[in-house]
């Protein structure tokens, strides 16, 4: 696969150009002006790209974020403006925290190679005032035509034989015309281990980063961006497997490092289920030297640690970004990973929360891993809260507050209840949710330690997604 560098800082030069590097150019108009700083209108920007219109812009620093509708072949920018000021503008992601690639100064033509682009950062600097006539983008899309029309479900979002169904997300036509593209240089004699090879050299071309979301199909936005992270090219390597006959599953490594994570494909090869990592193009194996058909390590294998005398074999070094990287790839993650298992409605995961008390105090669950809804949604997702700082034989209240009603695809009472280690619960070991404002349930327990280990979890059990979210967790001493 043709491999490109990831982009640039460009430093616009806003001199005339002498010569030609393209023999002719097409100004893209396909422009969607994602988000601008609060010192500029957005409405403003929109309309310079559609009318023609100029723009101010303050003095300071400024930026607005381009979204193509895709990736294109950038070739020219062009920037028409009066006064002084300095324009740099970068390849990034929906928001506009990544940059791929090397400064490259005085260049308004991007030499013999066009760039691929999805997003575009604009940031402006000037000491004073300045205005902006014109900003005209010349490429043209990487996007296949059918990847726009081709909509055909060939899997429902329902559907068991769709591993990205846990994320209500339909598998189309255009995902098999795509698998199919990925593998025709490959030509027929081709095993399933080197199919997922192909599978994973194609995404190893994405960018780190947030695509936008605009509502529409999950998968076709992802494949038409090229932007996303590990849960994406995971998603992606499942479907694109599921196109050609195998059986997927995907997993979720949870708190490694700790407050982060990781997500892998299980794949079906054989009758045997085999760990695929597709943000490195990674595989841990007992036969490195068999390319064709190796035997490939398990996820169940790697929890058991048997990762530390296999043979890691990475193919990608594109999404290695700083150390912590090679941290999502080593033995380790797999078997400390905290909750680590498979990500569907019927698999029930334990998150782990830590609180130290000191005092009255209320917590937004949101800011833990895992914390920020109870019940069955794309994971079975439970709580183990540990609360540290307690006094042995005091009264405690802790009340949770569910924010919005009941959520999923049924709207029936949902059950919850308690279970505590360290403790003794007094009253409210269950609740019965009912969907209505401001609901809470208010746990009152007696401490038996400094230290106890209290268990949120549900009594229900199905494919059908059905859960609170979490607005609150508030602690108190019962006085």
């Amino acid at each position: 696969m043709k491999k490109y560098l990831f982009l640039l800082v460009i430093i616009i030069i806003l001199l005339p150009v002498s010569g030609r590097v393209f023999s002719s150019h097409k100004k893209y108009n396909e422009i969607v002006v994602v988000t601008c700083s609060e010192n500029l209108d957005k409405s403003s920007i929109e309309e310079m790209f559609s009318d023609n219109v100029s723009i101010s812009v303050p003095a300071g620093e400024s930026f607005f974020i381009l979204d193509f509708n895709g990736e294109i072949a950038l070739e020219k920018i062009d920037v028409k403006m009066t006064g002084s000021g300095e324009i740099s503008i970068k390849n990034t992601d929906y928001s506009g925290k990544q940059n791929y690639g090397e400064v490259t100064e005085g260049k308004r033509y991007f030499g013999n190679q066009a760039l691929e682009c999805s997003e575009l950062k604009i940031s402006l600097k000037s000491d004073e005032e300045f205005i902006i006539s014109a900003v005209k983008i010349y490429g043209k899309s990487n996007v296949e035509e059918y990847l726009y029309t081709e909509n055909e479900i060939l899997l429902d979002e329902f559907d068991v034989r769709n591993p990205v169904s846990v994320y209500r997300s339909p598998i189309c036509k255009y995902v098999e015309l795509l698998a199919n593209d990925i593998l025709k240089e490959a030509g027929s004699d081709i095993t399933d281990h080197e199919k997922i090879m192909c599978f994973m050299d194609y995404i190893s071309d994405y960018k780190i980063g947030v695509t936008k979301s605009d509502g529409g199909d999950y998968l076709q936005n992802l494949i038409i961006r090229k932007i996303g992270s590990c849960g994406d090219y995971s998603n992606l390597l499942a479907a694109l497997c599921t196109t050609q006959g195998l059986e997927s599953r995907l997993y979720t490594l949870g708190n490694y490092p700790e407050g982060s994570g990781h997500a892998v494909v299980e794949i079906k090869m054989d009758g045997k289920w085999s760990v695929y990592d597709p943000t490195y193009a990674l595989y841990y194996t007992t036969t490195p030297e068999n390319s064709k058909n190796p035997e490939v390590l398990s996820f169940e294998d790697l929890r058991a640690g048997h990762g530390r005398d296999a043979t890691k074999i990475m193919a990608s070094e594109n999404h290695i970004f700083d150390v912590v990287s090679y941290e999502y790839m080593g033995p380790e993650i797999y078997e400390l990973a905290n909750p680590a298992g498979e990500v569907s409605p019927l698999h029930k995961l334990y998150y782990p929360m830590y609180v130290e008390f000191s005092g009255d105090m209320e917590i937004n669950p949101s800011t833990y891993q895992g914390g920020n809804y109870l019940g069955i949604g794309s994971i079975g997702n439970a709580h183990v809260w540990t609360i540290a700082g307690l006094q042995k034989g005091e009264k405690y209240r802790i009340t949770i507050e569910a924010e919005g009603g009941i959520w999923g695809e049924i709207t029936e009472p949902f059950e919850t209840f308690a279970e505590v280690k360290n403790s003794s619960i007094d009253k409210n070991s269950c609740m019965k949710w009912h969907g209505e404002e401001n609901e809470k349930w208010e746990i009152e327990l007696t401490a038996c330690d400094k230290e106890i280990e209290l268990t949120l979890d549900y009594s229900e059990i199905g494919d059908k997604y059905h859960y609170i979210m979490l607005k609150s967790v508030v602690i108190e001493k019962i006085k």
